[in-house]
């Protein structure tokens, strides 16, 4: 039945296996400032992110919702994961300074428990589809919504084309308090226009930059490994271990199964 799948869903999720691949400056940032860093969807460079399948736009109530999620772009926060058993040379090119930097080894429960900030995140995998003919998927009604994550089935969902990022997000949802606090204020929905909405961001999270929303965690929580780029030298990796273990001695920092 569908408690028993979406159960099943969240077990394996939790147990999840994922990596993060960032720059040696990024993880020196992440453990000096023990923030994670959630980027605004409005800034990706995928069109389609945040967006309603075309497909679903032949239903009129779903393009009133098209035109408010375009609105909402700036206040969807996401952090990338990949999803993985072990770490892969496309990602190490693909998401680091051509390929050096370190990838953080994790699973998907020490995420969520190395969450220690006040604002509520929603974690799921990404689905791939086509946004030309498919419909959002999931445990969807007939016009493709889900009854769960109806907030973040725009956020959950990129084209066929990014399938090999097998791609996990966490993702800070900072409109449903927008629009609470717009609708104390008595303004009417059809009203909320982007610059009030921006806003509303600015004064309900301070802390948030042109690019993001900073996250406080708990490293110590966060982190299962730390694994070196396999295009460094030997010293280079004896120095980012070094460097790592500073700060943080207790975190395993170990070279790359791809090192030859």
């Amino acid at each position: 039945n569908s408690a028993a799948s979406i159960l099943q869903y969240l077990y394996l999720l939790l147990n999840m296996t994922s990596f993060k691949y960032m720059s040696l400056e990024k993880i020196l940032n992440l453990l000096e400032t023990k923030t994670l860093f959630f980027t605004k969807v409005s800034i990706f460079t995928d069109p389609y992110e945040g967006k309603i399948p075309r497909k679903m736009l032949e239903n009129k109530n779903q393009q009133e919702a098209y035109t408010h999620l375009n609105k909402y772009r700036n206040c969807m926060m996401c952090n990338c994961w990949h999803e993985g058993w072990r770490d892969t040379k496309p990602m190490w090119e693909e998401y680091t300074n051509k390929g050096y930097g370190i990838a953080i080894k994790t699973k998907i429960s020490s995420l969520k428990k190395s969450l220690i900030d006040k604002y509520g995140v929603h974690i799921g995998s990404v689905s791939y589809i086509d946004h030309e003919n498919e419909l959002f998927r999931g445990e969807t009604r007939k016009d493709g919504w889900t009854y769960m994550t109806i907030h973040y089935h725009p956020y959950l969902h990129k084209g066929t084309e990014f399938k090999g990022e097998s791609e996990v997000r966490a993702i800070i949802n900072t409109i449903d308090p927008i629009l609470e606090k717009i609708k104390l204020e008595n303004t009417e929905l059809e009203n909320y226009s982007t610059d009030l909405i921006n806003e509303t961001l600015k004064g309900l999270f301070p802390e948030t930059t042109q690019e993001g929303l900073p996250y406080s965690i708990d490293p110590s929580k966060l982190i299962e490994r730390v694994i070196i780029s396999p295009y460094y030298e030997k010293w280079q990796s004896e120095t980012v271990k070094s460097t790592i273990n500073k700060l943080y001695p207790d975190i395993k920092v170990i070279e790359s199964h791809l090192k030859t």
